[in-house]
């Protein structure tokens, strides 16, 4: 499906909403973009974007990443420090890091921080954004820590980028009795339905997009319990008014799951301090 057709879609999910809303200026506005757009033949060319990698996106992606806007992250981070605020001060593991965006407000809540991330270049942005927190270069599904050695665990926008939920339980593992997992994503019916995709632009100018994965919401549920968890909370934060097609449909899945507290649990293990490369 091209860029073209797409928009047709948006504006169809849209005039279907107007319509049940009463909105008749909202039908009319819909209708009329959709007769535009199929009779207009220049409009018919496919746009499709060029599929990287996703450590060769995020490579491309890493120094501009704070300076675009992204309303995807304006839905999905309230929603993510709500989760956290209360949890007391401990030892927090943000994988997927990025350019350490939830790292650093973990570390101004007073956790210990180390940030996880598979892409080198986010990582050295992250560095140089807070060089005295910790960082790790490694892959969700395969994280370097001991057992239950978290209070927090955090993995924000990242699991969409493989094909299936796995890594929850790679991230189930490192969470302490008591501690809390959160995971944010994407919405199943953005990346499924709308197929929305991260996109950057490279060095030589050319737009692209990274693979993502549409993730339904029972099977996070079905990760979470074969993984010791409860999952205790759902949101779905809505999409703002930036783009009106699709104004008010959920942008993003955000999930709290918590491991019980055990007495008889031993000992937490030692987490030394991690070296810098």
């Amino acid at each position: 499906m091209d860029d073209h057709d797409h928009r047709i879609g948006l504006h169809g999910l849209a005039l279907l909403r107007a319509g049940v809303r009463g909105d008749v200026v909202g039908v009319h506005r819909h209708r009329t973009a959709i007769a535009e757009l199929l009779g207009d033949p220049a409009q018919a060319a496919g746009r499709d974007l060029p599929a990287v990698s996703v450590q060769e996106g995020y490579a491309a992606w890493a120094t501009s990443y704070d300076e675009r806007r992204n309303p995807l992250l304006d839905a999905e981070g309230p929603v993510v420090r709500e989760l956290l605020a209360d949890r007391p001060a401990g030892i927090a593991v943000d994988v997927g890091t990025g350019t350490g965006r939830h790292a650093t407000w973990l570390a101004a809540q007073g956790h210990r921080v180390i940030g996880v991330d598979a892409s080198r270049a986010m990582l050295e942005v992250a560095r140089g954004r807070a060089p005295e927190l910790e960082w790790l270069e490694a892959d969700a599904r395969d994280l370097p820590l001991p057992d239950g050695c978290a209070d927090v665990v955090l993995c924000a926008l990242t699991l969409s980028h493989l094909p299936s939920l796995a890594a929850i339980g790679e991230l189930a593992r490192i969470v302490a009795p008591g501690g809390r997992l959160v995971v944010s994503n994407p919405h199943p019916l953005a990346t499924g339905l709308l197929h929305a995709r991260a996109w950057t632009t490279t060095a030589d100018g050319i737009r692209v997009r990274v693979p993502e994965w549409p993730h339904p919401l029972g099977d996070y549920v079905e990760r979470f319990v074969a993984a010791g968890l409860v999952p205790t909370v759902l949101r779905e934060p809505p999409h703002d008014g930036s783009e009106p097609l699709i104004e008010g449909l959920p942008a993003a899945v955000v999930w709290a799951a918590d491991r019980p507290s055990d007495p008889a649990a031993p000992p937490r293990p030692a987490l030394p301090p991690i070296a810098a490369d």
